[in-house]
């Protein structure tokens, strides 16, 4: 297969950089806004069939060479049994002793931040390196092999089952 990215990856010089928007990049595409007209934000990146299409989108509709997976950082929390929920006005966490919405700073100070620190810590001691920005943790791309995808799976469900069972 002649794809100018994995070229590009593996060393081959191209006429031109390869080209590839994030999954945010989305948004400004008319097929990705029809969309949400009928599926919810959460419930595209829940269903496998509408997370490919979504994220084939930008190849399909602009011809981008290449296209991140759409997902979101928010599947951490929801994996971890956070109440989330959504919102006109974007995501909020419920807190999960009290129950309650968090609407502000205050709120937010009451969270239970130790299973965040528990998950981050789990997967290392699984040997997954995550990165410490939101927008790189748990993004794939060509650079890992697929041993490299099923170990970071794996490690992902042993994690999220050790703080679970606790």
């Amino acid at each position: 297969m002649d794809n100018i990215f994995l070229n590009t990856l593996n060393g081959k010089l191209e006429k031109r950089p390869p080209v590839w928007f994030m999954r945010q990049a989305g948004r400004i595409l008319p097929s990705y806004r029809k969309l949400k007209e009928t599926h919810k934000f959460y419930d595209m990146m829940k269903d496998a069939e509408l997370t490919s299409k979504v994220t084939m989108l930008p190849i399909d509709d602009l011809g981008v060479d290449a296209a991140i997976l759409f997902s979101d950082i928010l599947v951490i929390p929801d994996a971890l049994g956070l109440e989330l929920v959504f919102t006109d006005s974007g995501p909020k966490f419920v807190n999960a002793s009290k129950r309650k919405k968090i609407e502000n700073y205050e709120d937010a100070l009451t969270l239970d931040v130790d299973k965040y620190a528990k998950y981050f810590k789990e997967m290392l001691n699984l040997g997954v390196y995550l990165p410490p920005s939101q927008y790189e943790c748990l993004f794939l791309s060509s650079v890992l092999d697929n041993d490299d995808i099923e170990k970071l799976i794996n490690s992902n469900k042993i994690a999220l089952k050790n703080i679970i069972n606790g």
